[in-house]
């Protein structure tokens, strides 16, 4: 009896040991938030030229920062230009082809590679990815263009809303489109955390290790009078389209919101009607203008 009593005792200490050691290693990855947001990969898988595309290479320096690289995607008679803000995974050879088709209708992309992605240097972090689209759109708008749309997807598009709502460059910007974007980066990780038992239990204490001072859903009303279109999905399981549903209700119009029926993650432009949706709403902005803050 004592020696099963003994046995028991070990077998509970073992199950709470395992469970600690699994709930530590949890925490010191939430706590470091760059490996639960933040996926970026080094290698250029391929460039515009390969698909037989005109673009170039730019380098963004500056003093006490780390040089940034982006490819611009000319369009022979520019209407505008477009600041394209990729997903949070690998970097802009896997993701310009979702903007591909717009220097053909006449829009120039300037498509930026964050810190730590691809050739930019440094490790990306989210006041350093602030201070990179700042940047970009300050590049941008020094450029003589008609007209300065930031289009940003998933978690650029989540990071660029606090980003414009602070720029100092935002009067120079004629409008935005916002796709696959979350809301409130506490909620996504707990939504992430709901996939294995063990993470779902412990959701809430783990999801409040995330900083949410940048949270979309808390700038979003501020980028009005900036016209803003918002898309998603409506089959994305990586960012649920409720998201996009709560940043149209807490912006102020001018708004639109778009559920593409079928679409997943980051898909909702490979669909022509929604690209001929969207150069319907870019061709109706206004020229640069001065938003106020």
């Amino acid at each position: 009896m004592v020696l099963k009593r003994k046995q028991s005792m070990l077998r509970g200490m073992l199950r709470l040991m395992l469970r600690s050691s699994v709930c530590l290693v949890l925490l010191l990855n939430l706590s470091a938030c760059n490996s639960f947001f933040f996926h970026p990969h080094r290698i250029i898988y391929q460039t515009p030229a390969e698909s037989g595309m005109r673009y170039h290479w730019l380098e963004l320096r500056e003093l006490g920062e780390p040089g940034l690289s982006a490819w611009i995607l000319p369009a022979e008679e520019e209407k505008g230009l477009v600041v394209y803000l990729h997903g949070n995974a690998e970097n802009i050879s896997t993701h310009y082809r979702s903007v591909y088709w717009l220097p053909d209708e006449g829009y120039t992309v300037i498509a930026l590679d964050y810190r730590g992605y691809g050739l930019s240097e440094g490790s990306p972090s989210f006041a350093g990815l602030q201070r990179d689209i700042e940047r970009v759109i300050e590049y941008a708008a020094s450029r003589p263009s008609k007209k300065l749309i930031v289009l940003a997807q998933s978690l650029g598009g989540a990071m660029a809303i606090p980003a414009v709502v602070s720029s100092e460059h935002r009067a120079s910007i004629s409008g935005m489109v916002i796709d696959s974007a979350f809301s409130d980066f506490r909620e996504v990780t707990r939504e992430k955390l709901e996939v294995f038992l063990i993470t779902r239990l412990l959701k809430w204490p783990l999801s409040g290790l995330i900083s949410n001072d940048l949270s979309p859903k808390k700038f979003v009303a501020r980028l009005a009078p900036i016209p803003t279109l918002f898309l998603h999905g409506t089959e994305d399981t990586v960012v649920l389209p409720r998201h996009s549903e709560i940043l149209y209700e807490k912006a102020r119009e001018p708004k639109n919101l778009w559920l593409i029926p079928g679409a997943k993650h980051t898909q909702a432009m490979q669909y022509v009607s929604t690209r001929r949706g969207i150069l319907a709403f870019l061709n109706k902005l206004p020229s640069k203008t001065h938003h106020n803050r």
